[in-house]
């Protein structure tokens, strides 16, 4: 299997395929399973997580970032944290607002 295999939720999706499939995978009904995207030159990247998982995630992100052999590069997990994060300010916000 390649580096970019999708059935693991830290990898992101083949980059060569130029479909259109980036959403396609199946979630668990009782798992609230997110995602970040990321578009560069074409390519499409999609990292599945679920909540609390993100501290894995971001490792994840620069451990690809630091391999020659991925398009990835530090500022593009820069961008990704930065949504992730984005995103967790939300759902605080939206819990101190109960």
């Amino acid at each position: 299997m390649s580096e970019f295999d999708s059935h693991n939720p830290f990898d992101p999706m083949d980059p060569n395929d130029s479909s259109d499939q980036g959403d396609a995978l199946p979630v668990p009904a009782d798992t609230q399973q997110r995602q970040l995207a990321l578009v560069k030159q074409g390519h499409r990247y999609v990292f599945h997580y679920t909540p609390g998982q993100e501290c894995e995630l971001l490792e994840r992100l620069a451990s690809l970032a630091r391999d020659p052999s991925c398009t990835l590069g530090m500022f593009d997990v820069a961008v990704l944290s930065h949504q992730l994060g984005r995103r967790l300010n939300q759902q605080v916000e939206q819990l101190l607002k109960r």
